[in-house]
């Protein structure tokens, strides 16, 4: 299996438009994941302001009502691998629409019912709740898309779902700021409800075509999990992406999420420096997913492991005390990097993983890569009292670098990366 390759044919028709039945399906998904995107940033800023204006609250508050979802999120992606390959995606992503919405409304009353004993305790649950969804969502939104659109039009698909849940991340904090400040985060989580409800019913109106019949048929879910695994581990290209992403979650971007705010307030201006770094991201994933309606590299997942060098680039230039131009390209380029990446990966992942099993492949995915990013934020604190902040980033671009070489130099290595 670790020499599957992709189909000639499909990669080099990647240029080729959306055929015309696949066109309306694919609107209503991509209007559903924008939706449902501007509404997980609505989530995030409201929420975060919410609970910051109750009284005695602070950083730990917030972390304790926000932080469950990543947790949440971590506890169900298995589960919803499994089920994603179980029943139909597009049931799966809008009941877990149906309950964000669900959880947010309450969420609403509680806090339109002002501070209360145990507050809290019950947004924490409610974040995790959400959480839970979420996990179910990310394998079954990477599913859904073979049964909408052929082959040779996922690069194109996934290029343009892409780019405007990057436009979507843009715009939707700067609304829920707006929402917030104008109406209250309470009425602004009310908006928020609305637009999960939203993407629930745009999805349930996309026809999906059934999926091949199951051999075997289905089996306990413990089996068809280890099934999984057995297929990421039997895909040497899928394997060593895993593992290269993991280990620069740890030693790079984990850190880089504690460490750049602390280095944007020591040299750029602080907070309005860092919102720039972020937007300049955000505005590199719009040009990455805008490149990859264009182009299609004959390597894809070779590309995609040469591309996460462009992560580091942000920690060497607030290493080196570079300009303020010069660190908002850097994460411009980590932006557009990040952006041709998943556009590949998924496609990658589409072609190259039987459908029967992609679910399951997707969770284990997500798990591998990103399980280890909370320990390496962790990490930052150890490591900056060590170090120091400009040696600590240093050391972050420099090991993550290698870990972006390290298979691109090995010949067996890039000979599985190649295959695909």
């Amino acid at each position: 299996m670790s020499g599957a390759s992709l189909d000639p044919s499909a990669k080099a028709a990647d240029r080729g438009g959306i055929p015309a039945g696949a066109r309306r399906p694919l609107a209503r998904l991509a209007l559903a994941t924008w939706v449902s995107t501007v509404g997980n940033c609505f989530t995030t800023v409201a929420l975060a302001l919410a609970v910051a204006g109750l009284p005695g609250s602070g950083a730990g508050t917030v972390a304790a009502a926000t932080a469950p979802t990543v947790v949440g999120t971590l506890t169900s992606v298995l589960a919803g691998g499994g089920l994603a390959d179980r029943w139909n995606p597009r049931s799966l992503m809008a009941g877990a629409e149906l309950t964000c919405g669900a959880v947010q409304t309450v969420t609403f009353v509680l806090l339109a019912a002002g501070p209360g004993t145990g507050m809290l305790w019950a947004l924490g649950a409610l974040s995790f709740l959400r959480g839970l969804a979420s996990g179910v969502t990310g394998p079954a939104a990477r599913a859904i898309l073979p049964r909408v659109v052929p082959p040779h039009a996922l690069q194109r698909a996934n290029a343009g779902l892409r780019t405007g849940m990057s436009l979507s991340v843009i715009v939707g904090p700067a609304l829920a700021g707006w929402c917030a400040s104008a109406v209250g985060p309470a009425e602004a989580i009310a908006a928020d409800a609305a637009s999960f409800f939203l993407a629930a019913a745009l999805l349930y109106r996309i026809p999906v075509r059934a999926a091949a019949p199951r051999h075997p048929p289905v089996q306990g879910f413990r089996r068809e999990l280890r099934e999984g695994l057995a297929e990421v581990v039997g895909r040497r290209w899928l394997l060593l992406v895993i593992v290269q992403a993991a280990v620069l979650n740890l030693v790079t971007l984990g850190p880089m999420q504690v460490l750049a705010p602390l280095a944007a307030q020591e040299g750029y201006s602080g907070a309005r420096g860092y919102a720039a770094f972020l937007t300049s991201a955000g505005v590199g994933a719009v040009l990455g997913g805008m490149l990859m309606l264009r182009w299609a590299p004959k390597h894809p997942v070779l590309m995609c492991s040469a591309v996460m060098a462009a992560f580091c680039l942000p920690c060497l230039a607030m290493a080196v005390h570079g300009s303020w131009w010069q660190v908002t390209l850097a994460y411009g380029l980590l932006g557009t990097a990040e952006g041709i990446f998943a556009i590949l990966w998924s496609t990658a992942l589409q072609r190259g993983v039987p459908a029967g099993v992609l679910g399951r492949v997707s969770a284990w995915d997500f798990l591998g890569s990103f399980a280890s990013l909370p320990l390496g934020m962790v990490l930052a604190g150890p490591m900056t009292a060590a170090l120091g902040l400009d040696d600590s980033l240093l050391a972050m671009g420099a090991v993550g670098c290698c870990v972006v070489a390290w298979p691109l130099l090995w010949p067996r290595a890039r000979s599985a990366l190649r295959a695909v």
